[in-house]
């Protein structure tokens, strides 16, 4: 039953019905509690010796757990239930050893976090990966209330992440996600989304590239309050957003089978596009050579959203919603000639190519769901 309502629970946010999908996964959690799944020794003590099952049992908790924190981040929580949780649940194995069914020993939280001060690299599986970016998200969940957080605090989160992208196996680095017969690992795919989901979370509502105005709660996986910040430090903040959407958009232009992907992947791709479409407000009153690149990115965006909505409805919402903001954004009329990008022209590093411009956010008051 509990795998049952994590199925039904992603269904629900792919078929964009919002207001079961929040009920759901908390009956879900419920009944993992009530059962001991959290517990270690539950699947040795239920799987009747069978290592395949024991395994099944464990991914059972920890992708509740993944879907838990999606749900989560989606709500703009403060704290997911099952993050709250003391689990003791051994960590999954890689994918093709447990489908292969081979015997394998699985190892501990513990023993994954202690990774990185051993002397020699261990290269854990997939699953592991996904589960701890999931665990990085929701520390960025607990600091992005309306009040904001202390510089330190703040600074101490922005590290995680990029630690955990320094500390990744070569075989499990971004480049290496589709492998030499084009194959994707799915897992790191997601590892990676919500590793640049959850820094876009962390900075894009302390930069200046957002208005507070509330029709931003319109754009799905969007919806943000205003943190003030001092001056010096929002321009930082806006760069680090943009280049996690940047990210984002290079993992969306992977030619991959866009159905395979988890559903959850719009609601990152609504954020980037957002991004891209905030700063190309900005470039699109400089007249600046950037402009092309945000509305290359957006249209890859789009395009995607446009294959996931084939199969899922909240794509096609995600899509229509978006595309009124990028028909505002870049088909605003612009002063001058068109721009064409010089070789030896700086036209990707953010922020840099056009200081000092208002924002203009009439683009935000066009449109809704």
């Amino acid at each position: 039953m509990v795998q049952a309502r994590i199925l039904y629970t992603i269904v629900l946010l792919a078929e964009n019905a919002l207001g079961e999908a929040r009920i759901v996964p908390d009956s879900a959690i419920e009944s993992a509690l009530k059962l001991g799944l959290h517990r270690r020794d539950f699947a040795e003590k239920h799987a009747s010796g069978l290592t395949t099952l024991e395994e099944s049992m464990r991914r059972t908790w920890y992708e509740l757990y993944v879907t838990d924190g999606c749900i989560a981040t989606l709500q703009r929580k403060g704290l997911f239930k099952t993050n709250a949780v003391n689990a003791e649940v051994l960590l999954p194995c890689e994918e093709l050893v447990y489908e292969s069914g081979m015997c394998f020993m699985p190892v501990t939280l513990e023993d994954f976090h202690n990774s990185v001060f051993a002397e020699e690299e261990k290269v854990f599986s997939s699953f592991c990966y996904r589960i701890e970016a999931v665990r990085l998200v929701g520390r960025v969940l607990t600091i992005t209330g309306g009040h904001g957080a202390e510089k330190e605090l703040v600074q101490a989160v922005d590290n995680a992440p990029a630690a955990f992208i320094h500390h990744l196996p070569r075989s499990k680095s971004e480049p290496e996600v589709v492998n030499t017969f084009g194959e994707l690992d799915e897992l790191m795919f997601q590892a990676h989304t919500f590793i640049h989901y959850s820094t876009i979370l962390l900075h894009f509502s302390r930069g200046d590239l957002i208005s507070p105005d509330p029709v931003m709660q319109n754009v799905p996986g969007s919806n943000f309050t205003k943190l003030l910040c001092p001056y010096s430090r929002r321009y930082m903040h806006s760069i680090k957003a943009i280049e996690a959407s940047k990210s984002l958009s290079i993992l969306a232009a992977l030619r991959a089978p866009v159905h395979k992907h988890s559903p959850f992947f719009m609601y990152p791709l609504a954020l980037a596009a957002t991004v891209q479409l905030s700063v190309g407000a900005i470039h699109a009153k400089s007249s600046s050579g950037c402009l092309e690149q945000h509305s290359d990115r957006v249209k890859l965006i789009l395009g995607v959203l446009k294959s996931l909505g084939r199969h899922w409805s909240a794509a096609d919402t995600v899509l229509r919603t978006l595309k009124k903001a990028a028909s505002a954004v870049f088909r605003s009329p612009r002063n001058g000639p068109s721009h064409t990008v010089g070789q030896d022209e700086v036209v990707d590093s953010g922020m840099d190519t056009c200081p000092d411009v208002p924002i203009d956010n009439e683009w935000l008051h066009n449109f809704d769901v």
